[in-house]
């Protein structure tokens, strides 16, 4: 009887150990998932900066050719569409939490290179009770299936 309890308690213990394994893989693998969405976003970010710089250079030359020839209205004009042009790539902001919205940033991008049409309504607080890598791993996990769903949409 007691080489029998022993036996039940020694597979109870390595059956726990297993899920604690499975568990911080589980979570890794979301932390992971976490720090490549946020690798994304800054090169993306980084690339719209260069982008900006390169395409500064020629504006201004363009807007000095319009006053130099005297044609402020075609300059003011010109510089109307640069300001509106440049809104399109602004950071939007769904919530006040600094995790979700950069999920869903991501998800907005990825939605608008694949042609799909995102829309979100978020209210989430600052700070929650759950880490920002499981929080992460909970929206990431169902944007990405919904994203994918929609792809597969005929």
């Amino acid at each position: 009887m007691t080489i029998a309890c022993l036996t039940v308690l020694r597979l109870q213990k390595e059956r726990l150990e297993l899920t604690v394994v499975k568990s911080s893989e589980a979570f890794m693998e979301a932390r992971l998932r976490h720090q490549r969405d946020e690798i994304e976003m800054f090169a993306v970010a980084r690339e719209r900066a260069r982008q900006l710089r390169h395409d500064l250079r020629h504006h201004a030359q363009i807007l000095r050719r319009f006053i130099d020839d005297g044609e402020t209205e075609r300059a003011k004009n010109y510089m109307e569409s640069i300001i509106a042009a440049a809104g399109e790539g602004e950071t939007r902001s769904f919530c006040a939490n600094y995790t979700v919205n950069a999920i869903l940033s991501i998800f907005a991008e990825r939605a608008a290179a694949r042609g799909v049409k995102f829309t979100a309504e978020a209210s989430v607080p600052v700070s929650l009770r759950i880490n920002d890598i499981e929080l992460a791993a909970i929206y990431a996990n169902a944007l990405d299936n919904s994203l994918e769903g929609v792809m597969r949409l005929p």
